[in-house]
């Protein structure tokens, strides 16, 4: 099911998110546009409250891989 949609972004060697490394099998992510709000981040944001995805609209977010489907709009 779709839970939002964003950008991905390349997966940089020794990349770091909010000062943590990101960890593998996850890409960086801008979340957008949210479908389903109440799903929990795998890694959240809690110095920032950051914990569902509804509160990471207009966010960097570390997303694992195997829950990423690209979709095109063209």
């Amino acid at each position: 099911c779709i839970v939002w949609k964003g950008k991905v972004y390349i997966h940089l060697v020794d990349e770091k998110l909010h000062n943590r490394p990101l960890p593998l099998n996850h890409v960086k992510v801008l979340i957008k546009y949210v479908i389903k709000s109440d799903v929990s981040l795998s890694l959240p944001i809690k110095v920032a409250g950051v914990m569902v995805v509804g509160d990471a609209i207009g966010t960097f977010v570390a997303w694992p891989t195997n829950l990423i489907g690209l979709v095109s709009t063209i």
